[in-house]
């Protein structure tokens, strides 16, 4: 198999993966009413752990990602406000 064909398998067995876990996380989440599930395009800031720089942010865009309801909600308030 070429590099570009293993790179190529490599990354569809990756995207299966994230979209099996999306489909068994969202299942049980929505049927709870716990929160939300996002898939890779939904990004998070994470403060800085440096004490020093206050202004870094550390994005993060995780292959899935879930969001619990109470704190969903807060996040749709305030980006309401903006």
């Amino acid at each position: 198999m070429s590099a570009t064909g293993y790179a190529y398998e490599k990354c569809m067995r990756s995207e299966e993966i994230g979209v099996r876990l999306i489909t068994f996380l969202n299942n049980w989440v929505m049927s709870r009413k716990l929160g939300h599930i996002t898939g890779f395009s939904a990004d998070f800031i994470l403060p800085s752990i440096e004490k020093d720089d206050s202004e870094k942010r550390n994005p993060r865009s995780p292959d899935v990602s879930f969001v619990r309801a109470d704190l969903n909600k807060a996040l749709l308030q305030m980006k309401s406000r903006i």
